[in-house]
């Protein structure tokens, strides 16, 4: 038996809005997924073109920036030949760019070079100064080892030099003297050597004053250095320059404190003592004097 049930109208008028209230609201839901899905691939594909225009953007700047040309008043004091182009070159190779000059200038003028600059294992240091010494003395080695018997026109002081630095490097003939030339210099033109004489030196013909003069002639300043340069305040005149030498170590720092460097010192005297003495009985006290001369030095 089937049984109607009556329903009021109130409480269907109550059912039928939840209903239709409920697919509303799942349906807003989707709208505003789909809306938000498209929003952010929208922001993603710009955020995506920006940085593409960007490093584009980059590209075409440098590009433009190296093969722009750079254009000049013919009365502009500026100097473009190839020496003053090489010299600001060399100096912005040097400019380290991510560096603030106002928070660290010294930073900013020589980073670069801090950073690329390889100090040689036969050096304690490395500066633009012993950089362009090793360039000049190279480009000197290129003039003095070139054939003496091409150009005719040389001046005589080129022959000479050309001459002597070939009997330096000449080994064979080196060999063939053997030591007895270097030790008549040493005896005839410095006097002689005590740490070669042994016990059977004379100290009363030896001249010290005389010998720094000697070495002088020769190049070698020992203790101090006497020249001329040009004078700073007026350039058509030249200056006297009197100053200290360097150490047989070079810097002052080595002798403060014992060390593998100060013993390979001392035993590179007492090998070059040995190689050469006939008397060998004070080489050792003399290594160390000499040593601790260095080291009293007020320079």
């Amino acid at each position: 038996m089937i049984k109607t049930i009556n329903i009021p109208d109130d409480i269907t008028t109550g059912i039928m809005p939840i209903v239709h209230s409920d697919r509303r609201s799942s349906a807003r839901k989707q709208c505003i997924g789909l809306l938000w899905i498209f929003f952010a691939a929208f922001v993603g594909f710009s955020l995506i073109g920006s940085m593409a225009f960007a490093v584009m953007y980059g590209i075409e700047q440098n590009r433009r920036m190296n093969n722009q040309t750079i254009t000049v008043d013919n009365n502009s004091n500026l100097c473009l030949t190839r020496y003053c182009v090489k010299a600001a070159s060399s100096l912005l190779e040097s400019i380290d760019e991510a560096i603030d000059p106002c928070e660290n200038f010294y930073e900013f003028v020589c980073g670069m070079q801090l950073k690329n600059t390889k100090i040689p294992n036969d050096a304690n240091s490395q500066d633009i100064f012993v950089t362009l010494e090793t360039r000049l003395q190279d480009a000197i080695i290129d003039l003095l080892t070139l054939s003496t018997s091409n150009n005719t026109n040389k001046p005589e002081a080129i022959f000479n030099a050309q001459r002597l630095f070939a009997s330096c490097v000449n080994e064979t003939a080196i060999v063939a003297d053997s030591v007895d030339v270097l030790l008549s210099f040493v005896n005839t033109e410095l006097g002689g050597w005590p740490i070669l004489k042994g016990s059977t030196w004379d100290d009363t013909t030896f001249n010290f004053s005389q010998l720094l003069l000697k070495l002088a002639e020769y190049g070698s300043d020992v203790i101090y250095i006497a020249g001329t340069q040009i004078d700073d305040r007026n350039s058509s005149i030249q200056a006297i320059l009197i100053g200290q030498s360097d150490l047989g170590l070079l810097d002052r720092s080595y002798y403060v404190n014992e060390s593998d460097v100060t013993k390979a010192y001392r035993q590179f005297i007492r090998n070059f003592a040995l190689a050469f003495a006939t008397d060998r009985s004070m080489i050792n006290h003399d290594v160390n004097a000499i040593f601790n001369f260095e080291k009293r030095s007020p320079w």
